[in-house]
């Protein structure tokens, strides 16, 4: 069995996507494949892909359908004992796959380990994020959400928690949120304190520039009451509504 699967989904990145693929392939740990999912690029994308020849590298085409389902195909495709994912603006360090699926080897309680992340501005600096610290405990805090790229889970975790939801409703960022909420409430969670990847701000990513107010509450409210109604079937309505009020008062207060 291949030791780690990396899953990338990738859209529209043209040549800049071989930065994120060199990383990648460049690992330390060399017991990986990576799985690239070209979610329907309409540019060149496809043709910097295929120049790679490393037997580790699988590509897949699909038509658009956003990064959630890019990253379940990619899933379904692996044969990796963990997953971790590098999308197409995330450089990952050296011994990123490494430290995370030694941490596993080592802690077999641990469903899911995340790193910290360093941010990088059109190639300059900004700062380390030190996902150990939120402004809340990660427990009690919604907004408390590692990026994708940060973290390592057994496949077989999502047994557990569900894939990733593919609703057109959260495609931008609300995805991420909706997955970590599962992972609390149904996996062990531990953080490796050291910094493991770039994440790269460009212009063109998913989660900047102008996000508008009615679309950042529609994905709120989609992804409370999904909370929210699992929790009602699982601990019955009242139990849920008492539950989740102060959750409420958090995303929507």
């Amino acid at each position: 069995m291949t030791r780690i699967s990396v899953i990338m989904a990738a859209y529209n990145r043209g040549k800049d996507i071989c930065p994120s693929i060199d990383a990648v392939l460049s690992q330390s740990d060399k017991d990986l494949e990576l799985i690239i999912v070209n979610d329907g690029s309409t540019d060149d994308t496809e043709k910097f892909i295929l120049e790679y020849k490393d037997p580790r590298v699988i590509y897949i085409k699909k038509s658009n359908g956003g990064q959630a389902s890019a990253r379940n195909l990619g899933i379904k495709t692996s044969k990796g004992k963990y997953v971790c994912y590098c999308d197409h603006d995330d450089i990952f360090h050296k011994d990123h796959v490494k430290l995370l699926a030694d941490f596993l080897d080592k802690y077999p309680l641990a469903d899911v380990v995340y790193s910290n992340a360093r941010f990088m501005s059109f190639g300059k600096f900004l700062n380390i994020t030190d996902f150990s610290n939120p402004k809340k405990s990660p427990e009690k805090d919604l907004y408390f959400v590692p990026m994708p790229s940060t973290m390592m889970h057994r496949k077989e975790a999502l047994e557990k928690t569900g894939m990733w939801d593919e609703n057109r409703i959260i495609r931008f960022g609300g995805e991420d949120w909706d997955l970590w909420l599962r992972f609390k409430d149904k996996l062990e969670i531990v953080h490796l304190n050291e910094t493991l990847t770039d994440y790269c701000m460009h212009g063109r990513n998913m989660n900047t520039g102008k996000v508008r107010v009615k679309a950042m509450i529609i994905t709120r409210l989609y992804v409370f009451n999904k909370r929210f109604s699992c929790r009602a079937k699982e601990a019955g309505i009242w139990k849920a509504a008492l539950k989740s009020l102060p959750e409420y008062i958090r995303v929507f207060g």
